[in-house]
């Protein structure tokens, strides 16, 4: 099976991409040189924005997340502004494309994301790779990420504060 995804930066296919994927390979690790890993990379990103500071406000597991009403409609929110970001920055991808993803992945699994974990042991928060970077990413392009934005911003001040929470 495949492991590893590879894609050139310059999203044009390369020699040594396929080199490096046959390299992998070998070692036995599977490995494929493609142009849609990029694709991958943002339906990834949609799903980790939607449950990982979320969960650590919620305290939920990805199912129970993603099958509430207001889970839906909360995710349904970040994708749309997670889809004008990496639509924006080139992507092959789209709204439908994001949301059916998320509740694909999201919809079954009893799994409680690593943010929370980490928030529950009091460890650093990757937020800035995450939500943080639609934000980031979003005011370069000048597209407005509101619900990204107030989900960023609270989870840094629970990860800012571990010694004031109640919990």
């Amino acid at each position: 099976p495949v492991l590893i995804h590879i894609m050139p930066l310059s999203r044009v296919m390369n020699e040594k991409c396929k080199e490096v994927a046959r390299i992998i390979t070998e070692a036995g690790m599977g490995a494929e040189a493609e142009l849609g890993t990029e694709q991958f990379v943002w339906e990834k990103l949609s799903l980790n924005c939607c449950v990982n500071a979320t969960s650590v406000m919620t305290h939920m597991c990805l199912k129970d997340m993603t099958n509430d009403p207001n889970g839906r409609i909360l995710f349904d929110h970040i994708v749309e502004e997670v889809a004008k970001v990496a639509i924006a920055k080139g992507v092959d991808t789209s709204y439908d494309h994001l949301r059916r993803f998320v509740q694909l992945a999201g919809s079954k699994s009893e799994h409680y994301p690593s943010m929370l974990q980490d928030a529950k042991n009091k460890r650093p928060l990757e937020l800035d790779t995450i939500t943080g970077a639609i934000v980031t990413e979003g005011r370069k392009l000048g597209i407005e990420t509101p619900v990204n934005e107030t989900i960023f911003l609270i989870a840094s001040m629970i990860a800012g504060n571990y010694d004031k929470l109640w919990y």
